[in-house]
């Protein structure tokens, strides 16, 4: 078992992450291909020209996937000044899938066929995609042990954006149905819409924050790491169980299980940010202690030198007196 455990790793150096580039791609053309098919059968054969920004996105990935190799070489080596475009190609992937399923929402998902491969279980397949492809994408970025602290940095700017992309895919979940849809409130429907949009296109900013940074090498402030942090919680899980509230006690919506992933990050991230305040308090405790015993010991410093010129000035007087010339002065004859 060893050995053949030593086999696949040995395997897998040489192919120097080939089959990661291999899977992510299948997603990418699988994932465009069943946006085209749907926007095909639903709306016309004049919607198969997305299958041209498709190619762009291959490409992005694929030149992606050549830098980050490169880049990996220069880690090896003890370099980091290229930069990847991982971020890029996830940007312009995404840009399609938010266009293409805003689209569907607008047009067909609410009339799509249960019972149908092309229904909506494939529809919200597609866009999970999008969590599978973002891991590949990322991993193949750096080369980091997974208890070491480029790893744990990398898991604390993304470790939860896999789950995130799952949540917008059954956050949608109710625009399927043309009767739950048409009882929503006024504007939740584009609520839900926008929400889900700004969940899909979130991943960039820790994509590039980790191109920045050499994915690890350099470390960005404790500060941006919990604005990070809070900005997932305002911009994902807040929203997310808001609306789940809503159409909960609202509309008497099925309840998710998504529920108490929202609530546990919230907490998380919460508390999360009070650490990071709390040690900033700590911090400042410590240097206005440092500055009151410094000035403790300037004002000790001060006082024991008035201490001493005080002592001294007699001194000095009786040493004047004993030396000066008319203070010598004798009565007796020469």
């Amino acid at each position: 078992m060893t050995r053949a455990g030593d086999f696949c790793v040995q395997l897998c150096e040489r192919t120097r992450g080939l089959p990661k580039l291999i899977l992510c791609l299948c997603l990418v053309i699988l994932q465009g291909a069943m946006f085209n098919v749907f926007m095909y059968l639903q709306l016309g054969p004049l919607w198969l020209c997305w299958f041209l920004y498709d190619a762009i996105n291959l490409a992005m990935c694929i030149a992606a996937f050549v830098l980050s190799s490169r880049f990996k070489e220069e880690q090896r080596k003890g370099k980091s000044s290229r930069r990847t475009i991982g971020w890029l190609a996830w940007l312009i992937l995404e840009v399609g899938v938010v266009i293409r399923s805003l689209i569907g929402f607008n047009t067909f998902c609410d009339s799509l066929d249960e019972g149908s491969f092309f229904g909506p279980s494939t529809f919200k397949t597609t866009i999970a995609l999008s969590s599978a492809i973002f891991i590949l994408l990322l991993t193949s970025h750096f080369e980091a042990p997974s208890e070491s602290p480029q790893r744990q940095y990398i898991v604390e700017l993304t470790g939860t954006v896999f789950f995130d992309l799952i949540d917008i895919v059954e956050a949608v979940d109710v625009l399927f149905d043309k009767q739950a849809t048409a009882t929503l409130f006024p504007g939740l429907r584009v609520t839900i819409l926008i929400v889900a949009c700004i969940n899909l296109l979130l991943p960039t900013i820790p994509f590039v924050t980790l191109s920045i940074t050499g994915f690890g090498q350099r470390r960005l402030s404790s500060a941006l790491v919990s604005a990070h942090k809070v900005l997932v919680t305002v911009a994902i899980n807040l929203p997310n169980l808001i609306i789940r509230m809503i159409l909960w006690h609202g509309l008497s919506v099925g309840i998710s299980v998504f529920v108490l992933k929202n609530i546990v990050l919230i907490v998380l991230n919460t508390y999360s940010f009070y650490e990071h305040k709390y040690d900033k308090y700590l911090q400042h405790r410590r240097e206005e202690e440092k500055q009151r015993k410094l000035r403790e010991l300037q004002q000790a410093a001060i006082a024991r030198q008035h201490q001493q010129t005080a002592t001294a000035s007699p001194r000095r007087d009786n040493l004047r007196r004993h030396s000066h010339p008319a203070w010598g002065l004798s009565d007796s004859p020469v």
